[in-house]
């Protein structure tokens, strides 16, 4: 099994990841209907204390960067050769967040307009992974 990294292609593709992330929760796009679906708003969240949009961007960037170089490193190992196989294999990581979100709709009654919004993210999140990745190999 190959276990190299493209640290390059993962670190571009966790940059990149995070943009559909940013358009979805977007206020303008589907970010007022997530919050509502979690039952908050803004000013609950900065009523609780809750991190800045600043410092919770900054650690998603942080995970997404993770993200990107575990897709590079998982696309390696598999032996995917072009952007057609990285995108499989950020589908198959993908299919790991909708399931993990599906665990929450049983288990923590989230509804499932919650899931639509959160499996949206992910499956674009983790094409987006995968392309760029891909785009390296």
């Amino acid at each position: 099994m190959n276990w190299d990294i493209n640290w390059v292609a993962g670190l571009v593709a966790g940059v990149v990841a995070m943009v559909p992330g940013a358009v979805i929760y977007s206020p303008g796009v589907l970010g007022k209907a997530w919050m509502r679906e979690i039952d908050t708003s803004p000013e609950k969240m900065k009523a609780s204390g809750a991190r800045s949009p600043a410092q919770a961007m900054s650690m998603m960037l942080v995970a997404s960067l993770v993200n990107g170089l575990f897709v590079s490193l998982l696309a390696n190992s598999a032996g995917a050769k072009n952007v057609g196989d990285g995108v499989l294999v950020g589908l198959v990581v993908g299919w790991f967040w909708v399931s993990a979100s599906l665990m929450l709709v049983f288990f923590e009654n989230r509804s499932w307009k919650w899931f639509k919004i959160s499996a949206l993210s992910h499956i674009l999140t983790a094409v987006v992974l995968g392309f760029v990745v891909g785009l390296f190999l």
